[in-house]
């Protein structure tokens, strides 16, 4: 993909001051360019540093690896957890970026999430997840879509534990875009969801959210029954290599990564109003 000038530079500026501040650790050059292409126009380096101090507080807690073996295990995990919640991992090439289908009535935070084990799982098994979904600059820069069945979705999807350890310990620290969020069948118990939700959210990204989504082609069918094939233990083996190839596709670009070769030419004055990156 093509980084600009000024991707690069605030790049460089939020390494700088990743390492002028004591409370962070140092972060990989892929990830503070990660950082860039997330951060809005308007954020200071001081706001990008502290959701940066937010996400490493909830990887020292949670003993978040950055490894793929650990993603792989923790997708693993996720899927005996939580049975048909996640359905495919798809990329869209029309805007070159990555799609997460889910069903969210397979999600029953009070019946999956009771032990301290139980949250690790849940938590992880999401961070790895957006991991995967953003493996590269140009998905990153697009952001996510996700395509979630809200069909037989009831109150418990509001449960306060859950919704708190996504976004206190990531939601607001992980440097993500928000592409589109279709939401199909959805009930009036998702409407009153995101509204909690858009508080967490920048203005300009609620438009991002579809809700009561029903296209005529899928009438009277369930987004699960789309992926649920052949079997529903052979397409939860199928995601999970996909989870695992995504992982190190990202794991790949970030070790190959540089920004001191692109910071020099950039020093020198090349001409180019965009750098290719990997």
């Amino acid at each position: 993909m093509q980084l600009s000038v000024d991707e690069i530079t605030r790049a460089l500026r939020i390494k700088a001051s990743i390492l002028c501040d004591s409370r962070l650790k140092e972060e990989s050059d892929f990830v503070c360019v990660q950082y860039a292409l997330a951060a809005h126009a308007e954020d200071s380096l001081e706001e990008i540093c502290h959701r940066i101090y937010l996400l490493q507080c909830a990887r020292s807690e949670y003993q978040i690896l950055d490894t793929v073996e650990q993603g792989v295990q923790l997708a693993h995990q996720y899927t005996l957890q939580h049975p048909g919640m996640w359905l495919d991992v798809s990329y869209m090439a029309a805007t070159k970026n990555y799609c997460k289908i889910q069903d969210l009535a397979a999600f029953r935070p009070s019946e999956q999430i009771k032990t301290d084990e139980h949250r690790r799982i849940f938590l992880l098994g999401n961070y790895y997840m957006w991991n995967c979904l953003l493996p590269d600059f140009q998905a990153i820069r697009e952001g996510w879509t996700y395509l979630s069945e809200c069909d037989g979705v009831g109150s418990e999807l509001l449960d306060p534990i859950a919704t708190e350890i996504i976004m206190h310990h990531l939601w607001q620290g992980y440097p993500k875009n928000i592409k589109e969020m279709f939401f199909y069948n959805s009930p009036t118990v998702i409407n009153i969801f995101w509204s909690l939700c858009k508080k967490f959210m920048p203005k300009h990204k609620e438009r991002c959210i579809h809700l009561d989504c029903n296209p005529e082609a899928l009438s009277g069918i369930r987004l699960d029954a789309l992926y649920k094939t052949p079997t529903k233990e052979e397409a939860r083996v199928k995601l999970i290599q996909t989870i695992g190839n995504q992982l190190q596709l990202r794991r790949q670009n970030e070790e190959k990564f540089s920004l001191e070769g692109v910071g020099v030419a950039q020093i020198l004055g090349l001409n180019h109003p965009h750098l290719s990156m990997p």
